[in-house]
C-alpha cells in the first residue's frame, strides 16, 4: 500500500516519520511510516498509515531508495544555490 502511485505522488515530507519496533531481534528495527489522508484506500476521510521496514538487500530496499533520492535532491538543490554567477 505504501508504494501505490497515487500515495507516492501525493506524499509530502511532513507525512513521513520513523518508528522503532521493539522485540524484533538483536539489531534495532526502524520502520518508515507515512500518514495517508487521501486516495482510493482512504474513502472515509480517516487517517490511515502505511509502513515499510528496511530490507536486507539495499538494492530493493524502499527506505534506501528514499534516502538516496533525498540525498541527491539535497545536493542538487545545494549546488544550484551555491553556484556563482559570472560577472
Amino acid at each position: 500500500i505504501l508504494c501505490r502511485s497515487q500515495i507516492v505522488f501525493g506524499m509530502q515530507f511532513a507525512d513521513l516519520f520513523s518508528l522503532v519496533l521493539g522485540n524484533q531481534g538483536i539489531s534495532e528495527c526502524i520502520a518508515l511510516v507515512v500518514t495517508i489522508t487521501f486516495g482510493k484506500t482512504n474513502q472515509y476521510d480517516k487517517i490511515e498509515y502505511g509502513s515499510s521496514v528496511q530490507h536486507h538487500d539495499a538494492e530493493v530496499c524502499f527506505i534506501s531508495a528514499l534516502a538516496k533520492n533525498l540525498f541527491s535532491r539535497l545536493h542538487s538543490e545545494k549546488r544550484k544555490t551555491t553556484r556563482r554567477k559570472p560577472h
